[in-house]
């Protein structure tokens, strides 16, 4: 083996101890820079001594436009960083009290506060119960409270009911006096007595039809007693053929040989496919043992290879020194690992037998392989605890390690953990020189309260030098993985040797993850199911006896079946030959019944044929009998009626006397049931207002069993909190400070902004001033324009007037002062000064006046300038009021 190798394999065996240490990492808190922010010097480009033009306005005015959108803009901005910076603050303020109260339980996470948590949420779910009670007692009362108002409800309606019906009473009582009144009044004799007549003739005749019907039922009599002997005779016939021959239990019979026939025949067919299923299972198990054989062959094969692989050798004064003298330990590591088996080139290239050829690739182990693994391990500490114990202790029992279904699943789960962590952080530690990625992951082995010997293994060196790792060479490096453990673990405190000498019986899983051998225990409770799991030496190799004397006992159990099988096919081919022929007799059995039957049906069916008379003349005797009982009943009610005719009078005034009074007393029976349906009103609007509070009582008692509900969450709430208080303290931890970094990232960002709102709101301001001040100017510049071309207007007219007024005769002057009572004077024009001209608009207005007296004073073209100015001054101050 080259030096790189010897190296390599080195690596590969670095262990660490299995302690149970928490780190907490600290978040430092992070300050962020706050930006300088200058006040800007804002300048006018106006050229001020230039005159300013329209377009020099319209410049300066797009200009203020531009920078008041800019700090609407930005305000906006602001704005939002502003809101970030609020809810930034919010989500550290909630970050800081979630990290307090949780810092506040982790110190209460003691077993006793756990416990009395515990309790508090049973007591509190005794509390929602309770709560549920009252509300199923609360709903009992909505229930009794509607049943009293449907109760009220149902009074209400038999009341109004009884109203009506009172109502319906006293109109049946007006039309029963009614009745009577006109019953008294067609009452006559007449009729009645022509009644008594006419019934007395249909009495008579009546009674001569029913005597020829009696003497016809004489006679049909006679007949039918010929006809029922025939009949009684050929029944009998019938009867005594049916009983004799017994025709139910022949065709039973022959059904009962039909189907053995069939059963039979099915039988015959089952059994010879049993003997041919025997022959192949004969087969079957003689080709299984040949296999068994060649597989227990090379499992021995396997076995020894196995064995040689994990050999360890555990010397007396080695388990009898004191295992605290790590000095001691240390002195001999050397000593001792010369005892082991030596793994070197040689040993890394010999050949594999049976699945310890087989390819291995870490990351996706399949189910047999991490099986085997754990097996071999197993086998490998039992040996291990096995030489070791013996030798400390002679005599003592020591549980050897038990595989178990609940064992590999936290096994396996942690060894997922470890290569999620490797795949997350850059790979396996072998792939920079257990320099990063290695040490126990607690985060992995926290939540199973799981004790961890980890040893390194090499997958990287193997995939550049071997093409990855096979089974074979990869419970080589488990092995001496172990072996160092043991024998070079005095510089850790022989932390691994005492997790190693300390297993035995159950809650223990060995697994391999990407990069590394997992040896753990547990003392939480795990799934004890044994499964197919083999631990020790021992059982493997019962296994393999087993294995092949199971398949000769099938060989032998598959050929006593087949001749089994013969001696059934051989037995249910005569019992077929004597089914069929039973059926042949049976067939012929029934034949002769049922042909001997049909015979004596024939005579009874004739028998029956025969009409029957008598019925026919009872009918008839009936019938004319009850047409004489009705004659005879109509022939005494006529007479009845005609005797009591006479006393029918008196009596129906009798009756009208009676009407009228029950009218009086129904009367009286509607004034008590309106009374009483008044009554019943009042009481379903009182029961409708009880329903209603039972009601609002049930939504109550809800209410009260969420409330519960929510105490007993925020208790399991806290309960969890409690058994986790570490992992949510250091979570509760990394979002504060998360939480701290976001806020001074945000009011940076919000300062920064503000800022550049402050230097927007200059710049703007400038821009507004330039804008003003261009526009004042621009106004007056305006203005002057205005009056210099009003002052010329004004020469020119005044100059016109005079010229007119040279121009007019003398005796128009009279009736020009009549029209216009105020004149205007002419001005002394003074060479080198402009002489105001008077606005149209005013000479308008001063026409439309109305006149006034003359004082002897005369209005001037300098005061209407001055007007004019005044009102050009005015519009120049609300345009600049307007233009900010």
């Amino acid at each position: 083996m080259n030096k790189s190798t010897k190296k390599s394999i080195a690596i590969g065996a670095t262990i660490i101890a299995a302690t149970a240490v928490t780190s907490v990492v600290q978040a430092e808190e992070t300050t962020v820079a706050q930006p300088h922010t200058e006040t800007p010097v804002t300048t006018s480009n106006i050229d001020k001594t230039a005159e300013v033009t329209k377009e020099v306005v319209d410049t300066a005015r797009e200009k203020a436009d531009e920078t008041a959108k800019q700090v609407t803009e930005q305000e906006k901005v602001v704005s939002v960083a502003d809101q970030k910076a609020k809810e930034a603050e919010a989500a550290e303020e909630t970050a800081a009290a979630t990290y307090e109260k949780t810092k506040e339980v982790a110190k209460e996470a003691t077993p006793e506060n756990i416990a009395k948590a515990e309790e508090a949420i049973k007591t509190k779910e005794a509390g929602v119960k309770s709560a549920e009670e009252s509300v199923k007692t609360a709903e009992e009362g909505v229930k009794s409270a509607e049943t009293a108002e449907a109760e009220s409800e149902k009074t209400y309606e038999e009341a109004t009911k009884k109203v009506e019906d009172e109502k319906a009473k006293v109109a049946s009582a007006k039309e029963e006096v009614k009745k009577a009144e006109q019953a008294l009044n067609e009452t006559t004799l007449t009729r009645a007595q022509e009644t008594v007549t006419i019934a007395g003739n249909k009495v008579k005749d009546a009674e001569s039809v029913n005597k020829a019907a009696q003497d016809e039922l004489t006679r049909a009599k006679d007949f039918d007693a010929s006809r029922q002997a025939k009949i009684d005779e050929t029944k009998s016939a019938l009867d005594k053929e049916r009983t004799e021959k017994n025709v139910p239990a022949l065709e039973q019979g022959l059904a009962d040989a039909k189907a053995n026939v069939k059963a039979k025949e099915k039988a015959l067919a089952e059994t010879k496919a049993k003997a041919g299923v025997a022959q192949s299972e004969v087969d079957e198990a003689q080709k299984a043992l040949d296999e068994a054989n060649a597989a227990y062959q090379e499992k021995v094969a396997k076995l020894q290879q196995d064995e040689a692989l994990r050999k360890i050798v555990i010397p007396a004064e080695y388990a009898k020194h004191d295992i605290k003298d790590y000095a001691w330990f240390i002195s001999h590591a050397d000593e001792f690992m010369k005892l082991q088996p030596e793994i070197n080139w040689d040993a890394y290239n010999k050949t594999a037998l049976g699945t310890n050829k087989d390819k291995v690739d870490l990351e996706n182990l399949t189910a047999a392989q991490r099986k085997e693994i754990a097996e071999f391990v197993s086998q490998m500490l039992n040996d291990l605890n096995q030489q070791y114990w013996s030798q400390r202790e002679p005599g003592k029992a020591h549980t050897p390690i038990q595989l178990t279904v609940g064992g590999q699943e936290f096994a396996d789960a942690i060894a997922r953990g470890y290569s999620k962590f490797y795949a997350d952080n850059g790979g396996t530690p072998d792939k920079f020189n257990f320099a990063k990625n290695w040490g126990h992951q607690y985060s992995v082995l926290r939540p199973y309260n799981a004790a961890e010997s980890l040893g390194g293994l090499l997958p990287e060196w193997h995939k550049e030098n071997m093409g990855g790792y096979n089974m074979l060479n990869l419970k080589q490096d488990i092995a001496n993985v172990i072996r160092k453990m043991m024998f070079a673990d005095g510089d850790q405190a022989n932390g691994h040797t005492k997790h190693l000498i300390s297993l035995e019986g159950t809650g223990i899983g060995f697994s391999v993850s990407s990069g590394s051998v997992h040896i753990l225990s547990t003392n939480r409770p795990t799934n004890q199911d044994k499964g197919d799991y083999i631990s020790t030496d021992a059982e493997y190799k019962a296994s393999l006896t087993s294995s092949v004397e199971a398949e000769e006992q099938a060989l032998q159990a598959a050929k006593a079946k087949k001749a089994t099988a013969d001696q059934v096919v051989k037995s249910a081919e005569n019992d077929l030959a004597s089914a069929k022929s039973a059926q042949v007799d049976a067939q012929t059995a029934l034949n002769a019944a049922q042909n001997a039957i049909a015979k004596a049906q024939n005579a009874y069916d004739d028998a029956l044929a025969v009409k029957e008379q008598t019925p026919d003349a009872q009918a008839k005797v009936n019938e004319t009998a009850k047409a004489l009982q009705t004659a005879k009943d109509e022939l005494a009610t006529a007479k009845s009626n005609l005797a009591n005719l006479q006393q029918v009078r008196a009596q129906r005034e009798s009756e009208l006397k009676d009407a009228k009074a029950k009218l009086i007393a129904q009367e009286e029976a509607l004034k008590v049931a309106l009374k009483s349906a008044i009554d019943a009103e009042n009481d379903l609007k009182a029961k409708g207002l009880a329903t209603t509070e039972a009601k609002a009582q049930v939504e109550r008692a809800k209410q009260a069993v969420k409330s519960a509900e929510q105490a007993v969450k925020e208790s399991k709430d806290y309960l969890e909190l409690l058994k986790n208080a570490p992992v949510k303290l250091a979570e509760a931890e990394k979002v504060l400070t998360e939480a701290k970094a976001k806020t001074a990232e945000a009011k940076a960002t919000l300062e920064t902004e503000i800022a550049k709102l402050e230097a927007l709101k200059l710049k703007a301001k400038a821009s507004q001033e330039d804008y003003k001040r261009v526009f004042e100017a621009y106004q007056k510049l305006v203005q002057a324009k205005q009056l210099e071309e009003t002052i010329r207007r004004e020469q020119e007219r005044i100059k016109h007037e005079n010229e007119t007024r040279r121009n007019e005769p003398v005796r128009h002057e009279s009736t020009q002062n009549k029209v216009i009572k105020t004149t205007t004077p002419t001005a002394t024009v003074t060479p080198g000064a402009i002489t105001p001209a008077t606005p149209q608009v005013k000479q308008t207005k001063q026409a439309n006046t109305k006149e006034l007296p003359s004082t002897g004073e005369s209005t001037s073209a300098l005061g209407l300038m001055g007007v004019a100015m005044m009102a050009l001054g005015l519009a120049g101050l609300k345009r600049k009021r307007e233009s900010k």
